[in-house]
């Protein structure tokens, strides 16, 4: 089973909020989350699953209340909504903050607008769990390439494939792997964007480029022309 996830990358946050990377960076940048629902070393950061609730609501909401009004639900509301995922309690009840913070011009009650996303969390995260927990990394298979655990499958090679021709084309390319193994696969590839450029495919030991000749017309002369 998939440990609990307590700290997310900006990508997997932003994946699980429903809104973009940059808004989600927003919640430190501009400090509208409490410091304690983020984690900030160097030039990483990382999001908890409270931080994720709270900034899809602040960013769901900017059509309906002002900044400060968000601001304040958020700031009344982050300590119960920390204690739910912490505690994996049910959702918030009415009486989760001060009525408050739930007043607004727009509803008798913010709980029913902060309610929706707190689900959407709740619902999406185990699968993030999920994704993380069938995806293995070692030295020894495929030089640390991510794979789906128990074969030598790359995880970005599967959720490619369904990228292009989708779950069906996906299953059929892999068929020892399941549905759900396939899904969770693009999953993980969503969430966890290689870094960088991609490797160079290395050249097996003792082979030797193939040369391959043609004429340039113009010239008349043959010319080479090497091919992988």
């Amino acid at each position: 089973m998939a440990e609990a996830i307590e700290v997310l990358t900006p990508h997997e946050a932003a994946a699980l909020a429903g809104i973009s990377e940059r808004d989600m960076h927003r919640a430190i940048d501009e400090r509208i989350v409490p410091d304690y629902l983020v984690q900030v070393s160097g030039k990483r950061r990382g999001f908890t699953p409270a931080a994720c609730a709270l900034m899809a609501y602040y960013v769901g909401l900017a059509e309906s209340l002002t900044g400060e009004e968000r601001r304040r639900v958020v700031r009344e509301a982050a300590p119960r909504i920390h204690d739910v995922f912490q505690a994996n309690t049910d959702l918030l009840p009415e009486t989760a903050v001060g009525s408050a913070a739930w007043d607004s011009k727009e509803t008798e009650s913010d709980t029913t607008h902060l309610r929706p996303f707190v689900e959407r969390v709740r619902e999406w995260l185990p699968r993030l769990q999920a994704a993380r927990d069938i995806v293995v990394r070692s030295p020894d298979i495929l030089d640390g390439t991510p794979v789906v655990r128990g074969t030598r499958i790359p995880v970005y090679a599967v959720a490619g494939t369904y990228a292009e021709e989708g779950p069906a084309g996906a299953r059929h390319a892999y068929p020892d792997l399941e549905a759900e193994t396939i899904a969770l696969a693009k999953l993980y590839a969503d969430t966890h964007p290689p870094r960088g450029r991609p490797k160079t495919r290395a050249v097996p030991e003792g082979a030797r480029p193939v040369r391959t000749w043609h004429t340039d017309r113009r010239r008349g002369a043959r010319t080479s022309d090497p091919r992988r």
